[in-house]
């Protein structure tokens, strides 16, 4: 996640536009300073049951920040899943950059847990940006029967400032309990 390139020094080792601009090594650290501790933010919120929430943190006086939502699904399919053994929920977690051209990446799917399980899951991402080429790529990996992490990857092409480049990095662990944690939010 990045700040308006107006406003944030670039470095760009050669002119030509063959050479991708990218942020300073400072500029990536106070970045992802900010994301660390909208990641802390975000994670005290969880372990507290507070699952509909946004935190925001300043980057060169604009804000950055993270919404997570989630709530109980009562059907799948069609059906009522109150008496079954395993029940859903659905998740979304984005990052917003609400400077600039106010791009942001949301992570988001839905799970069945149960018993400590966690059952079959979606994952889905969702780029945003109207001066941004988008791609990204989604991942999960199943720890044990308990525990799902689900993990996405934005890259954002600035359109007009091309070559300009920013990535965005989300984890989300789900739990067989129905809860969440919030393992990583990084940018460059």
């Amino acid at each position: 996640m990045s700040v308006h390139t107006s406003s944030a020094k670039t470095s760009n080792k050669n002119n030509s536009n063959n050479q991708k601009l990218t942020l300073t090594k400072n500029q990536k650290d106070e970045l992802n300073n900010a994301l660390e501790d909208l990641r802390k933010k975000a994670n005290q919120k969880l372990a507290k049951n507070d699952e509909n929430f946004t935190v925001s943190e300043k980057v060169n006086n604009k804000n950055i920040s993270f919404s997570f939502y989630s709530e109980p699904t009562l059907e799948r399919n069609g059906l009522v899943l109150a008496a079954a053994s395993q029940r859903q929920k659905s998740y979304s977690a984005t990052v917003k950059n609400t400077a600039g051209f106010n791009f942001s990446h949301r992570l988001y799917g839905t799970f069945l847990y149960g018993k400590g399980k966690v059952g079959k899951y979606t994952k889905h991402v969702d780029l945003s940006g109207p001066f941004y080429s988008k791609s990204a790529s989604t991942h999960s990996k199943r720890i044990d029967s308990s525990v799902v992490e689900v993990s996405s990857n934005g890259k954002f092409k600035a359109l007009k400032y091309a070559p300009v480049e920013y990535t965005t990095s989300i984890i989300v662990r789900l739990y067989g309990s129905g809860t969440y944690r919030i393992l990583k939010l990084r940018g460059a």
